[in-house]
């Protein structure tokens, strides 16, 4: 049997993504020119995200941005609510990687030479924000040793409901980023009482 239609049964089993998805590329789309990593420090609500993803179950979704005592480092606190596992809670140091680029956000610390082979890198493509009110990222993996990415696009805003003007705004950038297959998921903000 093939390899690939063999992960793509199991993950339409697993209910985790469309299969198509899975092995598409990761991509590397254009990011923020100047990105000032320091702007974004405060709490975020993930106002939507890319419908199929991991993510699907949960509600009261949050990532809190704070500072660390690393040079162009931020620590990216995500928080969500499930009824299959409650409160999640994930933290990792996220380093501007100017590198590849401003405006990319790395796991990977470029001060350290050690490897660690069960963690893989990701890159948080920053596609555009005002540093205020909104804020629409893109990232991905691969998994399946290689025959399989994940594809994850998500919109933060500082407030549960945003303005028909910012909604129009954040629209014009989806749709010139995010693939025609893709449908963005709007977070249950419904009795939630963390999101400050």
């Amino acid at each position: 049997m093939n390899s690939k239609f063999f992960i793509c049964v199991l993950l339409l089993i697993n209910r985790e993504i469309e299969c198509l998805n899975w092995f598409r590329q990761c991509q590397r789309p254009k990011t923020v020119e100047n990105f000032n990593i320091d702007k974004i420090i405060g709490t975020w609500l993930i106002y939507s995200y890319s419908k199929g993803t991991p993510i699907d179950n949960f509600k009261c979704m949050k990532t809190i941005y704070k500072p660390t005592t690393q040079p162009d480092a931020i620590i990216s606190n995500s928080l969500a609510w499930s009824f299959y596992t409650k409160w999640l809670d994930y933290s990792v140091i996220q380093y501007n990687d100017y590198e590849n680029g401003t405006g990319i956000l790395s796991t990977l610390n470029k001060n350290d030479r050690s490897i660690d082979l069960w963690n893989e890198n990701i890159n948080y493509y920053i596609i555009s924000t005002d540093y205020e009110s909104y804020l629409i990222g893109y990232f991905c993996s691969y998994k399946y040793f290689g025959m399989a990415s994940e594809h994850n696009y998500y919109v933060l805003t500082k407030t549960p409901s945003i303005s028909d003007d910012l909604k129009s705004e954040i629209k014009i950038v989806l749709d010139r980023i995010v693939p025609l297959d893709f449908e963005m998921t709007h977070t249950d903000f419904n009795n939630c009482n963390n999101l400050s």
